[in-house]
């Protein structure tokens, strides 16, 4: 089996000229995925609170992303049943497997942020 080698220029990786990871100063990208149960909506009820405050993230040129563990059909119907889903820019079921060169340590560079109704 061929082994992978790293990029060194590429995309934020291993800088030619320093050798540093470059990634670590990168800001978060202005991508939220957004849960459907317990966030979207609660107990079938729209989640006002944090709809308007994905609004405002809409306006401020997020991308939004709605995900759910019961699949991208169960996202996308209750996000049409909240009056939503033109809201988000994809609507995906939450993965199931993740493929990345830094295992977990992606998750250290994002924000988790609660809105609760």
């Amino acid at each position: 089996m061929k082994k992978l080698r790293r990029p060194t220029n590429c995309c934020g990786s291993l800088s030619a000229s320093t050798g540093t990871n470059q990634r670590r100063d990168l800001p978060p990208p202005r991508v939220i995925a957004v849960d459907v149960d317990g966030t979207l909506h609660i107990r079938g009820e729209p989640n006002t609170k944090a709809i308007a405050w994905l609004h405002k993230r809409k306006t401020e040129g997020f991308a939004l992303m709605l995900w759910s563990m019961r699949g991208e059909a169960h996202a996308r119907l209750i996000s049409e049943q909240m009056g939503c889903a033109d809201l988000f820019d994809v609507i995906v079921s939450k993965p199931g497997y993740i493929l990345d060169d830094e295992g977990w340590r992606w998750i250290q560079r994002t924000k988790v942020m609660r809105v609760t109704g």
